[in-house]
Formats: C-alpha cells, sequence, structure tokens
C-alpha cells in the first residue's frame, strides 16, 4: 500500500506541475489512474510513454494496459 500512496504522491505532484496525465487515451486524473490499479491489480496501468518539450520539461505521461499508443 506504501508503494501506492507513492505513486499517488508522484502523480498528483505533476499533475500540479501542468504534466497533463493520459489513462486508456483519455485525459485522467491522478486518483483515476491510482485508484484502478489498487481496485483491479491485474488492470494496473503501466506508463507507456512521456512527452517532454524541447527543453526536456516533462508535459505529458501517457498510462495504458496492453495496448501500446503510436504517435
Amino acid at each position: 500500500m506504501d508503494d501506492q500512496n507513492e505513486v499517488l504522491k508522484s502523480l498528483k505532484k505533476a499533475s500540479e506541475e501542468g504534466v497533463l496525465l493520459y489513462k486508456k487515451e483519455k485525459p485522467a486524473t491522478p486518483d483515476e489512474i491510482a485508484g484502478c490499479s489498487a481496485v483491479h491489480e491485474d488492470a494496473f496501468y503501466n506508463l507507456e510513454f512521456i512527452v517532454k518539450d524541447e527543453d526536456g520539461t516533462l508535459k505529458e505521461m501517457w498510462f495504458g494496459d496492453d495496448k501500446k499508443r503510436r504517435r
């Protein structure tokens, strides 16, 4: 459970810093991403990829299940 709290804290911090979060290609809140994982351990959403700007600043975090999003 401690790991779950740490994940939620990290997601909330990123969101507060303006990082956009997505779950299954739709906008999501930190609670939606972390909460689903806590309820359905077999449906844990993995970080598929991140988007950074030219300066290397984190802008987006995309979470998904088994399917990889391609750009």
